[in-house]
């Protein structure tokens, strides 16, 4: 599994965090991708805001069945 160390946010933020991150690295070794929505841009709950956008567009979609954040957030529903 690869993890990206140089994302402080991730691995600063707390255990809830650190897990969802490990979590969503996880499922690319179980080839899931990085979605991208409509906006062109990848699904992710805790990126920037257009990021955060497609996230939002990719629930409910055949792409958030293979969207590692998608799938996160059914591990851990209440993750604000």
């Amino acid at each position: 599994m690869l993890v990206n160390l140089g994302n402080k946010n991730a691995w600063n933020a707390g255990n809830a965090m650190t897990q969802w991150v490990v979590g969503h690295e996880s499922l690319h070794t179980a080839n899931y991708t990085d979605q991208r929505g409509s906006n062109g841009q990848f699904g992710y709950k805790f990126g920037d805001p257009a990021q955060q956008q497609s996230f939002k567009d990719l629930m409910g979609t055949l792409q958030a069945d293979f969207n590692p954040d998608n799938i996160m957030s059914i591990v851990f529903p209440n993750m604000q």
